[in-house]
């Protein structure tokens, strides 16, 4: 098993905006569907009194953005990158955790890539390809790092020096 010595790095913080977005417009669009609805019947619903819906409905809508921002916080907290010395380790996962760790001397690729949010927030996605892996298809994936151009630099410059240990 590898020992992790180097530096644990975290995603940026700006990952609560991106991933954040989609889900919570996801579950008002959703709360929003069932209280236009609801309000079209003008009945009691279940327990919930026609009268007080509305307070229902806002109070659940914001219960539910409460737990997904609780859920983003731990996906970000069990998201990271370790750079060592002869190998990149990257962990993801909340209850399925993944950890792929490839060796400097068996990249072959390592490209960068940003969306249209991604550059507005200054981060990118670091696409890592290896000389086993399916062509075209990443080996390791770093999203939303802020920087994202250093820390290539310092891949490539790790991959140089792996390159040399093993030609000396």
């Amino acid at each position: 098993m590898t020992k992790e010595c180097g530096k644990k790095r975290k995603l940026s913080n700006v990952v609560f905006i991106i991933w954040g977005t989609k889900g919570i417009t996801t579950i008002i669009f959703i709360f929003a569907l069932l209280f236009f609805l609801f309000s079209l019947h003008k009945q009691n619903l279940f327990f919930i009194p026609y009268e007080q819906f509305s307070f229902y409905a806002v109070s659940a809508t914001a219960f539910c953005i409460l737990i997904y921002l609780g859920y983003l916080k731990i996906k970000h907290d069990n998201h990271f990158y370790i750079l060592t010395d002869s190998e990149l380790i990257i962990r993801s996962g909340i209850l399925n955790s993944e950890r792929i760790i490839i060796p400097y001397i068996q990249i072959e690729c390592v490209n960068a890539s940003q969306s249209i949010i991604q550059r507005i927030f200054r981060v990118g996605t670091l696409i890592i390809e290896t000389a086993g892996g399916v062509s075209g298809k990443a080996e390791g994936i770093i999203p939303h790092i802020s920087n994202h151009k250093e820390v290539i630099s310092e891949i490539l410059e790790k991959i140089e020096i792996a390159k040399r240990e093993i030609n000396v």
